[in-house]
């Protein structure tokens, strides 16, 4: 995957509008919004040309793409040939019968992957004549200075203009799923990745931590994501693929020898040539299932339909025969297969006991960080809001110490009636390393070592 987006540094600066640069070294103001729609006009709109849906004409001829259906074919032919209408006329309705069947399926899939897409609408914030705008991701041009926070998408590529303890997820780009750091440095000449440039924001990657203010250098096609989703993957023939070659050239071997053989045969012994040949095209008729072509779609057809009530689309419907073959599937993205939704089921004290203390610490840190919250912090918040219902949030924000990758914690400072209060969330190890006391039931006590 690396390979895909390795660009020179020539290649970086041919990318960078200069007169742009150059200008906001001095100015932070942003482009004005006539600049905008003229590069736009330049530029094009930030959008990525994926593979578009197939044609109806390549559609409707993949559909056919069958061995069986090239069998049924080449004897419907040798039947209309031999004035054995009625033949021919059955074989050409199971070939149109079988490849309906499968057109109709796999543009349905299509249309409803294509549709997913259009779902997914993205947004970014840019300085437009020195104002923060929310503008629609697919307007961007080179020269737009972006700001981003934790949780954004990268929309576009960008140089770093400004950055406060920015971690950034580059996992679809270069299958890392660490976070990486990124600030403003000076290029190193020896760096030939564009992924590993410390000052360059990739569109695809997301910010895991931090914010940064950054200058847009290239927009879709120019971007080195476009690389990546652009490239056709090479198609590869499956186990069903592999069956049905094996038994339509089995079929295909079988009448090559009996065809002529019994055609031989039956015209020695009864004179009759003419009928011999008519007799030979029958065994060879015979010997091919005309109907298994439309059954086998139609069983995938219906799997097809059973899986989308199931919400999962399927775009070829001989790739339901392998997935039925699977006897054990491996996955590390759980929680994006399932529900994607995280709920908590119980709290405790460090002897194991349900302690509502613990739980309402948990939320204050919760409720009172800023900026993206995780799958954690959302459950916290919904469990003891839904819960705790004579209860608010009767704290006054003073600070907060935000996540980082080297002190791994998170700290929110409070104050209420009672006075201040910090509570500290974060990697287990960091957060006990901290700790010098304990809180069972009432009491705060010194933390022993038999208690960690």
């Amino acid at each position: 995957m690396a390979k895909t987006i390795k660009m020179t540094l020539n290649q970086i600066n041919q990318l960078t509008p200069k007169a742009s640069l150059e200008h906001f070294e001095t100015d932070k103001k942003g482009l004005s919004r006539q600049q905008r729609t003229a590069r736009l006009q330049t530029y094009g709109e930030n959008t990525i040309q994926k593979r578009q849906q197939r044609s109806l004409l390549r559609a409707s001829w993949q559909s056919v793409q069958d061995p069986f259906i090239g069998v049924l074919a080449v004897l419907m032919i040798i039947s209309w040939l031999s004035r054995d209408i009625d033949g021919a006329i059955v074989m050409l309705i199971m070939i149109v019968v079988s490849s309906s069947i499968r057109f109709v399926q796999e543009r349905k899939s299509e249309q409803a992957s294509i549709a997913l897409q259009a779902m997914l609408a993205k947004t970014s914030r840019v300085v437009i004549e020195g104002q923060p705008t929310e503008v629609a991701a697919q307007s961007l041009v080179p020269g737009d200075i972006v700001q981003l926070q934790t949780g954004d998408l990268v929309n576009a590529d960008l140089k770093i203009l400004a950055s406060h303890d920015l971690q950034i997820n580059q996992s679809s780009l270069t299958g890392e799923s660490k976070p990486v750091s990124k600030r403003i440095t000076a290029q190193a000449t020896d760096v030939t990745n564009a992924a590993d440039m410390a000052s360059l924001l990739l569109m695809g990657s997301t910010v895991v931590n931090g914010q940064a203010t950054a200058l847009v250098i290239a927009t879709g096609q120019a971007t080195c994501f476009s690389a990546i989703v652009t490239t056709e993957p090479k198609s590869r023939p499956n186990q069903f693929d592999a069956g049905l070659k094996h038994i339509s050239w089995l079929l295909i071997r079988m009448m090559l020898v009996l065809v002529p053989f019994v055609f031989v045969i039956n015209g020695v012994t009864k004179g009759d040539w003419q009928q011999s040949f008519f007799f030979a095209i029958a065994v060879a008729v015979g010997l091919t299932p005309e109907m298994l072509p439309m059954i086998v779609n139609s069983n995938l057809a219906k799997g097809s339909v059973v899986l989308s009530q199931q919400q999962v689309i399927v775009k070829q419907l001989k790739a339901i025969q392998n997935l039925g073959a699977m006897s054990v599937l491996c996955t590390d993205k759980t929680g994006t297969l399932t529900e994607d939704h995280i709920k908590l089921m119980y709290y405790a004290d460090i002897l194991g006991e349900r302690d509502v203390q613990v739980l309402r610490l948990a939320y204050l840190n919760a409720k009172g960080q800023s900026g993206w919250q995780n799958l954690l912090d959302e459950a916290i918040i919904h469990y003891y809001e839904q819960d705790q219902t004579n209860d608010d949030f009767p704290y006054q924000k003073l600070g907060e110490i935000p996540f980082n990758f080297e002190r791994r914690r998170l700290t929110v400072w409070l104050k209420n009636h009672a006075g201040n209060q910090l509570v500290t969330k974060g990697a287990f190890e960091e957060v006990l390393a901290t700790c010098s006391q304990v809180r069972l039931a009432d009491q705060i006590e010194p933390l022993t070592e038999v208690q960690k």
